[in-house]
């Protein structure tokens, strides 16, 4: 094959693929495209070239007319081409009821004012000195969750992963305290009836249901700082970092929690207003028997587990998981306490834990507990008369 043909059939072959070169499928890049198109026009440019110069050589009369056609031929086809980029294809959004359920995420909520430890949950959990609570505090962590997810999911409010945030151990909590206040801010949410009986000084407080539910209220929309680090406070520490994610997931990013919460705090002896001897156990209020609950359609039976899985049998019976409920639905049942005496059931620790703070609400609003009900009979006791 001499040198002319295979010249020749180089430039075909040049040729060939800008016909090809429409913008390819998305998973085709742009700038394979791109060279297609600056290859064909290369090769439009050099056949021309060759022929002209070859007819030149031969007839001059020619070349310039040869050339001339090339040119235009060469430049309509990059003109006219397409010049689309191909788009790149959006990842795909992870599903969330997967999640691990203590697993450490690489992921962290850093805050930019006052540094803390950021650290998983679970080995804030394991500085505990007794594996008793350790244990505890790790089932108890893990249903949390997965109800703050559930009802989340329910209410169509969007899916998120807990991320390790900043957290201080008491001592160094009230170091800054006492340091650099004017960088703090901190919100307690806690119960009313728990932050009635012990407390530290802080800037606001709200109910950890609303939080679950995305919902502040405007009040503390006015308060909550953007230049300062927001610290949350509960009782135990998980609260706190579970309401810290979801306070990092409506925009606040300087935010962190106390570890151990404020029963840690306390058991340092450090600065509290009040003493922290409030037991769950110990009922406030007089204890119903299952007969009374079961028969008399005086009462309004409210239910607050957070549990699905409601008492049955148990006629006209209003199930209100006032943990992770929003202020309003805890609101109507308040005000319907008001004109029929309530009564308090639960048949978890989770839901009894709450009894005196539901209680506390109920009387501060104007209405009547009548009783309380544990059907298990082992979370509520009678309280101690000496």
């Amino acid at each position: 094959m001499t040198f002319k043909k295979i010249l020749f059939l180089s430039g075909i072959l040049l040729i060939s693929p800008v016909a090809q070169a429409i913008p390819p499928p998305d998973a085709l890049i742009s700038v394979w495209q791109s060279t297609l198109q600056l290859l064909g026009v290369i090769s439009v440019f050099l056949v021309g070239f060759y022929y002209s110069l070859r007819q030149y050589l031969s007839a001059w009369k020619k070349p310039i007319l040869v050339m001339l056609i090339m040119t235009i031929v060469g430049s309509a086809i990059y003109l006219f081409l397409p010049k689309q980029t191909a788009k790149a294809t959006p990842p795909s959004r992870a599903s969330h009821s997967d999640i691990p359920s203590l697993s450490h995420d690489k992921s962290v909520i850093k805050n930019t004012l006052i540094q803390g430890e950021v650290l998983p949950i679970k080995e804030v959990i394991a500085r505990e000195p007794d594996k008793f609570t350790r244990t505890w505090k790790l089932d108890t962590y893990e249903e949390m969750r997965q109800e703050m997810l559930a009802i989340r999911s329910k209410k169509h409010l969007p899916a998120f992963r807990l991320l390790d945030i900043t957290s201080f151990t008491p001592q160094a909590l009230n170091k800054h305290i006492q340091s650099s206040p004017e960088k703090l801010f901190l919100l307690d949410v806690r119960g009313a009836y728990e932050r009635k009986h012990f407390s530290i000084p802080h800037q606001a407080s709200v109910h950890y249901g609303d939080l679950i539910h995305s919902t502040l209220p405007e009040k503390l929309k006015q308060q909550l700082p953007k230049d300062k680090l927001i610290v949350v406070l509960c009782h135990s520490g998980l609260r706190g970092y579970i309401a810290a994610n979801l306070l990092h997931q409506l925009g606040y990013n300087n935010v962190a929690f106390l570890q151990g919460g404020l029963a840690a705090w306390s058991k340092q002896k450090l600065p509290l207003n009040g003493r922290e001897d409030y037991s769950s156990t110990t009922s406030i209020y007089p204890i119903m028997g299952d007969k009374q609950v079961y028969k008399d359609n005086h009462l309004l039976k409210v239910e607050i587990d957070v549990e699905d899985d409601v008492i049955k049998n148990i006629p006209n019976l209003i199930h209100l998981p006032f943990e992770i409920a929003p202020s309003k639905d805890i609101n109507n049942i308040i005000q319907q306490s008001k004109t029929k005496p309530i009564v308090i059931i639960c048949k978890t620790y989770g839901g009894c834990f709450h009894i005196a703070n539901f209680g506390y609400l109920i009387e501060q609003a104007g209405g009547k507990v009548a009783g309380v009900f544990d059907e298990t009979g082992q979370f509520v006791i009678p309280p101690i008369i000496e």
